[in-house]
């Protein structure tokens, strides 16, 4: 039974080296650079569209943050009616907060005091 289990193990991690081969560390500055030698090869290619997709900002492309830009600032929030004329109504904060109950605990009994 043991055996089995050791050659198991032992060939999990023999498969497993290859798949660590897929992938390789760069660090910030290789990806920097990758991306400008990409931009510098794209350049010298002749296209007659431009691809809408590619067009992101660099806010969207700092490490760490969202894709998701930032809402516009339209007056959207403000319209009263959607678009099949019914009212919208929006909750008020007040209700959109869970109510607690406060949690009540029992008193402490008092020691007896001695008679004296």
């Amino acid at each position: 039974m043991m055996f089995r289990v050791i050659f198991a193990l032992l060939a999990v991690l023999w498969l497993a080296g290859p798949l660590r081969a897929q992938t390789e560390y760069s660090s910030p500055a290789q990806q920097r650079a990758a991306n400008r030698k990409a931009l510098k090869d794209a350049e010298k290619q002749k296209n007659q569209y431009q691809d809408s997709h590619l067009g992101v900002t660099r806010q969207s492309l700092r490490a760490g943050n969202s894709t998701n830009q930032p809402r516009k600032k339209d007056g959207r929030n403000k319209y009263k009616y959607d678009h099949e004329g019914v009212p919208r109504v929006l909750p008020t904060a007040q209700n959109m907060i869970p109510k607690l109950r406060p949690i009540r605990r029992a008193p402490k009994k008092q020691p007896a005091t001695p008679a004296l």
